[in-house]
């Protein structure tokens, strides 16, 4: 125990020296620490690297899937711009696409409706690239030398006729040669024995070629500019819904920026209110300079540390910009819990001892604390998914500045207000000034005598305001009464009981259209695609390796392929893409069986020709191919993961070499990777509390407390997150990651005072914990929580998120500091005791009586302000200032 006590006490003899120098030169540790932030923050508008690529950021490193996605791109070339099938496509598509319907009527082909379609048509057609003057015929997808566009077909006039005259007839597509395979194009149809009637919706997909760098980057241009223009046509008749490939991640990320303004307000409502809990105290003893002088630590360690970063190239991502809020909360805890540290002012004269008996004690639980996230948030870094990387690399590094600028900027800047108050200066003026019973005295009016008059406090509990005061006051009564004690516990087992029961339901949501607002032009799009229209995807069996296609043993793997993948409840048994047995069928017929017959078959059926790589320089031998299978509609998260699992356990089976693909399998694994690296973090901060509260906390009982407290808070976050109704998505993960810093925070800082608190019983105990810790943890939760009903105006995903993500931590942090941790410490004191820690004593009152040489003798506090002995009493005075025998 001694050896761990020793550690406490190590770290405030390091910070006991270190603040010695702090108080010598602070102003040297002040501009030291803005020039070095100052200098490394000119990264930012130098070097910094944004980057918002949803395609790069969100998608796994490494997975699976996607080396299988690069094992066919390295065999199949992307054929976008000669013969493209959309089915074909390993990568993303590019395209733009509009949904057309009447304002005023269900039927799309009413003929005063149908006119004014072809005129959206031609619009888009028409549109041309800034700069180079590109229409959509020069970025097109290709196929027989014409521009791709699913669903053109349904514009035709002759169609129009056709539907009109009832000789459409509406029937199931079992291949891509299917005549009608247009017709899923339409939504919400009405059908009459089989023959297509009307519909009320209208979906035109324009796709676009991505086969090199530069057609990537023209579609990319085209998709926006598509956007633009669609935005600006208006129609009495016709109602437009339209969206592009990116529309969903730029949407996400833009409202967010418009939504900045309202982020901006919760830091305002924070800053209002830290400076007035540190508002208390008059002209000279006011510490609310200290209060500023802690929110300009995270602006300035957010520059010095992005700066840093951007000087070394890495990337930075929208998502990270919203970390300054959760950083501002907890360095305005470290202020508060700094100043919360009892102060001696009648015996601490000096006002460099008196900087140090703040400082020290209360540095050891902020590093603790900030260890602790470091290394929490430092796992991160080691993630395989790049938002995730660069999220903790960004938020660990800057909560090392915070730490660093902390014990710097904010620890200088304290020196200098104790420095003022000793010597009586004004807060503002940092004039002398007189008390206020001497200028009442000289005759001065009350509101000179209130502005510009103030003296040395005499105890810590002159600088505390009510919002110090009252939080500290009504937590002791759940922690010292017993029946409030039981209430407490109820509450407490309820609340574990709900969280559990919500963590078991909660579920990754991959629906990226959920987090578009209303307000989105992209929002219309996604509602009538969702309800009106089929989300079906493509699996591919890519076939690796010399396998001989022309033996009919290969023929039947093939087909038991198919017939497997059909069995699944997720795929369409009456739908698949065989290259072979189509081939087998034309070979049949022509009795070739040959390198001709081959290019002669895809040549007449070009549908096929992509799924074949054959090698000239061996025989002509066909080195890989490929076979598909259609899904059914899938609407939910559970039927796209239940298709994933189906999968990956078909690609345990043997049967030809290869494996099964699909789109949707990055989107899948995605979520199962960034889940187990969500919990990474999570566990790590776990281990760290437990490690260093073994450290420095040698009691078993409240190690756990600590390690329980901050799992608790986890949990309750993920079960109620469920009960408001958000699922687990990417931007959801990484903010329960950030604001698991609360949780950490509570655990640590409150339990920590406890154990380390000097009181003479268990209730003055907890007390003085209250006081110490607790009450500042709660008063700085309090002011964030005040901000971030600004949250509930914006439209943005992302502050929506951080709002629901947030206020539930927020509160349970604060839930746990009044309720649960005071009861269960009052518990746990009365079998703990305080370490006994070697300390000097500078104040010893005598409020008895002692018995010395078999005589009684009151010994008055006066007999000792000398060093000189007083043979009556047989005690010696060793420089004591007060005895104080209690």
């Amino acid at each position: 125990m001694g050896k761990k006590i020793r550690v406490k006490q190590l770290l405030e003899s390091f910070y006991t020296i270190y603040g010695k120098k702090v108080a010598a030169h602070p102003w040297k540790f002040i501009l030291l620490s803005i020039l070095i932030n100052g200098v490394l923050g000119l990264g930012l508008y130098f070097r910094l690297n944004l980057n918002n690529d949803v395609q790069y950021l969100y998608i796994p490193e490494n997975t699976k899937s996607l080396v299988y996605r690069t094992r066919i791109d390295a065999t199949f070339r992307d054929e976008s711009g000669n013969n493209f099938w959309p089915h074909t496509m390993s990568h993303p598509l590019r395209y733009g696409e509009v949904i057309i319907f009447p304002k005023n009527g269900d039927n799309i082909f009413e003929d005063d409706i149908f006119e004014n379609i072809s005129t959206v048509v031609d619009t888009i057609l028409n549109i041309t690239l800034p700069g180079d003057g590109l229409s959509y015929s020069d970025v097109c997808a290709i196929r027989n030398e014409k521009c791709v566009i699913e669903g053109i077909e349904l514009t035709n006039l002759l169609f129009k006729k056709s539907v009109q005259s009832g000789s459409i007839k509406y029937t199931s597509c079992t291949t891509l040669r299917c005549p009608n395979q247009y017709l899923t194009f339409l939504g919400d149809i009405t059908l009459e024995n089989g023959t297509l009637l009307s519909a009320r919706y209208l979906k035109l997909r324009f796709n676009l070629r991505q086969n090199s760098s530069n057609e990537l980057q023209r579609a990319k241009r085209w998709q926006d500019t598509f956007v633009k223009t669609l935005k600006k046509i208006k129609s009495d008749s016709l109602g437009i819904a339209f969206s592009s490939a990116d529309s969903t991640d730029e949407e996400i990320s833009n409202e967010a920026i418009i939504d900045t303004p309202f982020f901006g307000l919760c830091f305002t409502v924070l800053i209002t209110y830290s400076n007035f809990v540190t508002g208390s105290g008059d002209c000279v003893s006011k510490r609310v300079h200290l209060s500023r002088a802690g929110f300009l630590v995270v602006p300035l360690s957010v520059l010095g540390s992005w700066g840093l970063l951007s000087w070394c190239g890495v990337l930075f991502t929208n998502v990270i910009g919203c970390t300054p809020y959760i950083l501002l909360g907890l360095e305005i805890n470290y202020v508060l819990i700094m100043l919360a540290q009892p102060v001696n002012y009648e015996t601490t004269s000096n006002y460099e001892d008196r900087f140090i008996t703040i400082f020290a004690p209360s540095s050891t639980g902020i590093t603790m604390a900030l260890f602790t996230h470091i290394l929490t948030f430092g796992v991160g870094i080691w993630s395989n998914i790049p938002v995730m990387r660069h999220f903790c690399l960004y938020l660990a590094l800057t909560l090392g500045f915070v730490f660093i600028n902390h014990m710097t900027f904010f620890a200088a800047c304290l020196a200098l207000h104790e420095k003022r108050v000793s010597l009586n200066r004004h807060c503002c003026t940092c004039m002398p000034v007189e008390s206020p019973a001497k200028l009442k005295e000289k005759g001065r009016s009350r509101c000179f005598i209130c502005c510009c008059s103030g003296k040395e406090p005499s105890s810590s509990e002159e600088l505390e305001g009510h919002c110090q005061t009252v939080p500290k006051t009504f937590m002791s009564r759940f922690a010292l009464y017993l029946p409030l004690k039981t209430i407490s516990m109820l509450l407490y087992l309820t609340y574990l009981a709900v969280s559990i029961w919500g963590a078991t339901n909660l579920k990754y949501d991959m629906l990226d259209s959920k987090m578009i607002s209303p307000h989105s032009y992209s929002y219309l799009y996604n509602k009538i695609s969702f309800e009106h229209f089929d989300k079906r995807e493509f699996v591919m069996f890519f076939i690796d390796g010399y396998v001989n296609h022309s033996d009919l043993v290969t023929h039947g793997k093939v087909s038991d392929i198919i017939n497997i993948l059909k069995t699944s409840k997720s795929i369409d048994d009456g739908f698949a893409v065989n290259w072979l047995n189509a081939y087998e069928l034309y070979t049949s017929s022509s009795n070739q069986h040959n390198l001709i017959a081959l290019n002669q078959f895809f040549e007449q059926y070009k549908e096929y020709k992509n799924d074949v790589h054959y090698s000239k320089s061996e025989n002509d031998n066909i080195t890989a191919s490929r076979i598909y299978v259609r899904t059914v509609n899938l609407k939910t998260s559970e039927q796209v993961i239940s298709l994933y699992k189906e999968m990956k356990q078909f690609n345990k089976i043997d049967i030809l070499p290869g494996f099964a693909y699909s789109s949707v399998s990055n989107r899948i694994e995605s979520a199962t990777e960034l889940q187990s690296n969500m919990l990474r973090p999570l566990i790590t901060a776990i281990i760290a509390l437990a490690l260093i509260s073994f450290i420095v906390i040698p009691q078993p009982i409240i190690c756990l407390v600590v390690i329980w407290t901050a799992a608790s808070i986890m949990l309750g976050t993920f079960g109620f997150l469920w009960l408001w109704g958000v699922s687990l998505t990417t931007i959801s993960i990484l903010y329960v990651i950030l604001t698991t810093a609360y949780a950490i925070e509570v655990a640590v800082h409150c339990c920590f005072a406890f154990y380390y608190v000097e009181a003479i019983d268990n209730q003055s105990r907890v007390y003085s914990s209250l006081t110490r810790a607790n009450s500042p943890i709660f008063t700085m939760i309090f002011g964030s929580i005040l901000g971030l009903p600004f949250l509930l105006l914006v439209r943005s995903y992302v502050f929506n998120t951080i709002f629901k993500v947030a206020i539930l931590t927020l509160s349970f942090s604060a839930a746990h500091a009044i309720f649960f941790l005071p009861m269960i410490l009052s518990i746990c004191g009365l079998y703990i005791k305080s370490p006994e820690l070697p300390k000097t004593v500078e104040s010893v009152t005598v409020l008895t009586t002692f018995t010395c040489n078999d005589r009684k003798h009151p010994i008055i506090s006066s007999l000792f302000h000398n060093n000189e002995s007083d043979n009556k009493s047989g005690i010696v005075n060793l420089g004591f200032q007060e005895i104080t025998a209690l």
